[in-house]
This record gives C-alpha cells, structure tokens and sequence, in this order.
C-alpha cells in the first residue's frame, strides 16, 4: 500500500527533475513535499530505466 501512494504522490518527471539538483534524500523529500519515508517506497519501486533516468544516465 505504501508504494502505491508513494507512486501517485511521487511523479517520475518529478523525482527525476528534483534528483537533478537536491543534495542528498532528505533535501529530495522537501522538495517533493512528502517524508523521506515515502520517498524510499518511491524509489523502491523504480524500474531500471526508470533508476537511469534519475541517475541521469542513458539507458542504451
């Protein structure tokens, strides 16, 4: 269940525009408005591509 809200409360664009810049996970947290625990079922949930796009890496 945690991951499910975490994933509607959490969008991939915006975790990967976020991951861009924050310095660590709980600056990531505070700017998507949600607690580091939720943004750990987020990113729990993450395919590979998906772990890609965060990181900021292509995917070939």
């Amino acid at each position: 269940m945690d991951r499910i809200a975490a994933a509607r409360l959490i969008s991939l664009e915006a975790l990967v525009k976020a991951a861009r810049w924050a310095r660590g996970p709980i600056e990531l947290a505070e700017e998507l408005w949600v607690t580091p625990s939720v943004l750990e079922a987020r990113c729990e949930t993450l395919t590979a591509a998906e772990l890609f796009a965060v990181a900021g890496v292509e995917n070939e």
